[in-house]
Formats: structure tokens, sequence, C-alpha cells
């Protein structure tokens, strides 16, 4: 017997809720790829927003300077990441420290966080539901991959950093409820068409929140294709906290939210310097402060629009 978790306005909390009540009374869960999609006013207006944008530039033709995707892209939202629509999850019952090599979690509802050691590691089409530092730790994990997949912390109930810690290679997953959506470690990243948004903690205002979080030590990372709902601090922030970085690209995102800046790239840290970024074809909401934010760095701008106004955005429209 399978139970599906959509209702008309589903919350986070809800869709939990029903999880819940689907496993405990031993019933499978059938998880719709929407059923996450907060209801919240502020994002049913920025979704609006976005809407409204996309078209404005459809309509009149603008950025003649600045080619336009094909109509029929859309950036990731809750229609389009995370768990695809009608797939049946079944308990996952571990195990949560996996050291082997070639693992393969495919769809499981899981309900406790997971440390990997191993390479090669896949996780797909699962929900984590989890309440710890990090939903899935790769600290030690060679190549792993997570994809399409729906990972919520516990938001304003815990104090999780993020859903993902490690490199390796994130796609389309919906991510929420924690400090940081996506914390990179040391490699090659693929970072493509996720959707980070409701980033929350117990921490409160007090957080450093940010969608991406790229700190050191990483070499050849991609940021593609993603929607970045961010707060406070950044959508991306990219900073030599840990060592030199070198070849980020952070290509045809969306950047919105609420966050100081939308992108920072601070060379001040104490550990190496910031080579190779470049930051293209972004479509990016004005933060607090700006758009962008660079210190002691020199990343390559072309090709970013505002995603309120459509026009280009001058490197130093912060």
């Amino acid at each position: 017997m399978t139970a599906n978790c959509r209702q008309s306005m589903d919350t986070p909390a809800n869709v939990v809720a029903a999880a819940d009540a689907a496993l405990a009374s031993g019933q499978e869960v059938v998880s719709p790829r929407d059923g996450l999609e907060t209801g919240d006013a502020e994002m049913t207006r920025m979704e609006a927003e976005i809407e409204a944008f996309w078209k404005r530039i459809l309509l009149a033709g603008q950025f003649a300077s600045d080619p336009l995707p094909q109509a029929d892209f859309a950036f990731p939202d809750a229609s389009n990441t995370g768990v695809p629509a009608g797939t049946v999850l079944a308990p996952y019952d571990g195990p949560f420290r996996i050291e082997a090599n070639d693992v393969m979690i495919e769809n499981k509802e899981i309900r406790q966080s997971i440390r990997v050691l191993g390479s090669n590691f896949v996780m797909k089409n699962c929900r984590l539901i989890y309440n710890d530092y990090f939903g899935v730790d790769l600290e030690g994990a060679t190549s792993p991959t997570i994809q399409d997949c729906t990972l919520i912390g516990p938001g304003n109930r815990g104090r999780s950093s993020a859903p993902i810690l490690g490199s390796g290679t994130f796609l389309r997953n919906d991510i929420s409820g924690a400090e940081n959506g996506i914390v990179l470690q040391a490699g090659k990243s693929v970072v493509k068409g996720n959707y980070i948004h409701d980033l929350e903690s117990g921490v409160g205002d007090e957080g450093h929140y940010d969608g991406i979080s790229v700190q050191g030590a990483q070499n050849d990372v991609l940021i593609e294709d993603n929607t970045i709902v961010g707060r406070d601090t950044s959508d991306i922030f990219i900073k030599n906290d840990f060592g030199d970085i070198n070849n980020v690209r952070v290509n045809h995102n969306l950047l919105v939210g609420t966050p100081g800046f939308a992108l920072y790239v601070d060379g001040r840290g104490p550990k190496g310097v910031i080579t190779n970024v470049s930051v293209t074809n972004n479509r990016v909401k004005r933060g607090g402060y700006g758009f962008f934010s660079v210190d002691a760095a020199a990343p390559t701008f072309s090709g970013n629009v505002d995603a309120d106004t459509g026009k280009a955005i001058s490197v130093r429209a912060g």
C-alpha cells in the first residue's frame, strides 16, 4: 500500500508529517516532485516576479548583446528537481556509515544523516529528512554523486550546516532547511540544476547563510543552471579560508533571494590565492548591498543581467 504526500498547499513540515504517518502505518511513500513548495507568501511573490521577468524578456527581445536562453529552458524549482513525481520510496534501514566502494542508494526514504567514506557512492531518487550538522557527509569520499534527491534539514528546529558536505557531482536536487545549501570541499565538483531555497537554521540571524560555499582547496568547479534563493550573506560564497581556489565557473544560474551580495569572491583569506574564477550569463537579483562583492581577486564577468530590470550588470554595480 502506498501513500501520496501531496496536499494542495504543502509545506516542508506537512510533507514530513505525512511521510511520518505513512511510514508508521507500514505504507510506502509516493513522493511528488512538487510536494515541498513552501506556500510562503514571499516565495510566491518571488516566483511571480521571476515569471514576469521572463515574459518581459521574451516579448520585448531585450539584451541584444546577451543571447537569450532557449524559450523552453526552465530554471530549477520544486517542479523539476528533487525526487521525480510518482517515485515510490521504501524506508532505508542503513548502513548510515558507508565505507565500501560502489554503493548505490536509490528510491529510499531516509530519516538519518549519512557518512560516506568509500568511492563512487551514488544516491539517487531519495528523500532525506534529517536533524544533524550535515545531511550527507562526504568528507573522505571519492567521486560521489547525489542526483534527483530531496534533502530537508531541520530548519530552525536544529543547527545544520548543510544538507551536503563534500566534493562530487550534485545534480537536480531540491535542498532546504539548513544554514547553507552545499558546502564544497577540496577537489573537483559539478553542481548543476539544483534548487536551493528556504535556508534556515536554529542559529537564526547569526548564521553565515550561503547557498553554495566554496572556501578553499577547490580546483575545477562548475556551478551551472542552478536556482539559489539566498538570504543574509550570499547565494554563492567564494573565499580562500582553507587553501587555494582555482578554475571556478559560475555560469547561467538564477541568483535571487535576500542576501547581502548575490556573489562574493574574497581573496583576503589566510590560505593561498583565488585564480581563474569566471561569472557568466547569470540572472541576478540585487542583494541588500549589491550584486557582487570582490576583494583581492580578479574574476572575469560577462553576460550577467539584473533579474528585475533585464539590464546588463556592471562589475561595479554593487
